[in-house]
C-alpha cells in the first residue's frame, strides 16, 4: 500500500485533473497523471536524477526544450503579427537605435525583419545567436 500511496501523492500535486462530468475524461486523466509520474521515475533513473517532475512535464510538452532538431527546425520561418503588434528585430536593432518588426519566429520567440531572416540562425541546442557578417575573408 506505501507504493501505491506515494504515487497517488506524486500524481496528485501537478495533476492534469480538470473537473468535468463524462467518467471517461477523469479516467483519462488519472492516466495520464501516472503515465507522467511513472515516466519521471524511470527518467530519473536513467538520465538526470536531479530533474524535479514539473521541469520534467515542461521539457516534454516543448519538443524544442528536449533537443530534437527536426521539431525546432519545422516551425523556423518568419510569422506576421495580428494587428498593430510589432518586435525588435534580433537582428538588426542596437541598443541606441531599437528597429520594429511585424514579423516574428515563434520557435525563436524573437522579432525580425524578412530581409534579415538569412542573418538569423534560429534557435538550437547552443542557443540563438546572429550569424557572423562574412567580408570574403576565409
Amino acid at each position: 500500500m506505501g507504493g501505491v500511496d506515494l504515487a497517488d501523492k506524486k500524481a496528485y500535486h501537478l495533476a492534469a485533473e480538470r473537473s468535468t462530468r463524462r467518467y471517461w475524461k477523469k479516467i483519462f486523466h488519472n492516466q495520464l497523471d501516472i503515465a507522467l509520474v511513472n515516466g519521471h521515475i524511470l527518467f530519473m533513473k536513467l538520465k538526470n536524477p536531479r530533474m524535479d517532475r514539473r521541469r520534467f512535464i515542461i521539457e516534454l510538452v516543448e519538443p524544442t526544450v528536449m533537443g530534437l532538431a527536426g521539431a525546432a527546425h519545422a516551425t523556423n520561418r518568419l510569422v506576421l503579427l495580428e494587428g498593430k503588434k510589432e518586435y525588435r528585430c534580433y537582428v538588426c536593432s542596437t541598443p541606441q537605435r531599437r528597429r520594429r518588426s511585424r514579423h516574428w519566429c515563434p520557435a525563436c520567440k524573437v522579432g525580425c525583419h524578412e530581409k534579415c531572416e538569412a542573418q538569423l540562425v534560429h534557435r538550437d541546442d547552443i542557443g540563438l545567436q546572429k550569424k557572423a557578417q562574412s567580408n570574403g575573408s576565409a
